[in-house]
């Protein structure tokens, strides 16, 4: 009754804007790239940003208060319900098989947006860490993405074979 009466489900977070006055740009680490499950890409245009943190007693930023953020950014996870996706929650499958499906089907994660707000220099890393892989689904979906061996050429994301175009960016996957 519910798979067939619902049209969607949206879920959202909220992550802390990266302060544009005192951010510090770096170029990550393999290990930090992995922990969210990109694979380094040798990219070296490549630029995050980290969180300028002010020590005790020192003057800290004007624009955050020493903090290193300044606002927030939604992360949103749209999951239009298709007839696939509401057959699949009638015959009552696992929640992993539907976030496939919805993959599959072209929705963007959680997490895939969230390292797309990185890539733009609008949050941390460590941001993304904290806020979105606090969740089971999320670190679940992450070890997935890091045993792939295909990455998208945009995000550095992993991809499987059967994907023409990267899930998290929408990246057409070289031929």
């Amino acid at each position: 009754l519910v798979a067939a009466s619902l049209l969607g489900v949206v879920s959202q977070r909220l992550l802390r804007r990266v302060c544009p006055a005192c951010a510090v740009p770096y170029c990550p680490q393999p290990e930090d790239l992995a922990r969210v499950g990109l694979l380094a890409s040798g990219d070296t245009e490549l630029c995050f940003y980290r969180a300028c943190v002010s020590t005790p007693g020192a003057p800290g930023c004007s624009q955050c208060g020493g903090s290193g953020y300044r606002g927030r950014a939604g992360v949103y996870e749209v999951l239009p319900v298709s007839e696939e996706i509401a057959a699949a929650m009638a015959r009552v499958v696992t929640t992993d098989q539907l976030r496939r499906m919805a993959v599959a089907g072209g929705m963007t994660t959680l997490l895939g947006y969230g390292l797309e707000l990185v890539l733009q220099g609008v949050t941390t890393l460590e941001e993304v860490e904290r806020v979105l892989l606090t969740d089971v689904g999320l670190a679940t979906e992450r070890r997935a993405r890091t045993l792939n061996s295909l990455n998208c050429p945009r995000c550095s994301a992993g991809l499987q074979d059967q994907w023409l175009e990267c899930p998290y960016c929408l990246q057409q996957r070289p031929t």
